[in-house]
C-alpha cells in the first residue's frame, strides 16, 4: 500500500463497493486482510498466552492460515466478497 496508489489490487470499471466498509466488489482490496493481520498482531501476545492454556496447535494454525489465504486472495485481484 505505501508503493501502490491505494487499496485496490487491479483497476475497477465502475467502482462499486460495500454499502457498510467501502471495500471493492470488483477487485482485490487489501483493507481486509490489513486488519485482520494488524488486529492479529495487536492480540498476539494475549491470544497465545490464553491458547497455549486452553486450546490445541490447531486453531492457531487455522488463524495464521485464514489471514495468510485473505492477503494471498487480495493479492491475486479478485473482489473480497
Amino acid at each position: 500500500m505505501a508503493g501502490g496508489t491505494g487499496h485496490p489490487i487491479g483497476t475497477p470499471v465502475t467502482g462499486a463497493r460495500e454499502p457498510l466498509m467501502g471495500w471493492s466488489r470488483e477487485v482485490g482490496d487489501l483493507r481486509l486482510p490489513l486488519l485482520l493481520t494488524i488486529h492479529a498482531l495487536q492480540a498476539l501476545p494475549l491470544g497465545g498466552w490464553i491458547a497455549s492454556r486452553r486450546l490445541s496447535d490447531s486453531p492457531a494454525r487455522a488463524t495464521v492460515w485464514l489471514a495468510a489465504l485473505a492477503f494471498a486472495r487480495a493479492l491475486s485481484g479478485p473482489p473480497t466478497f
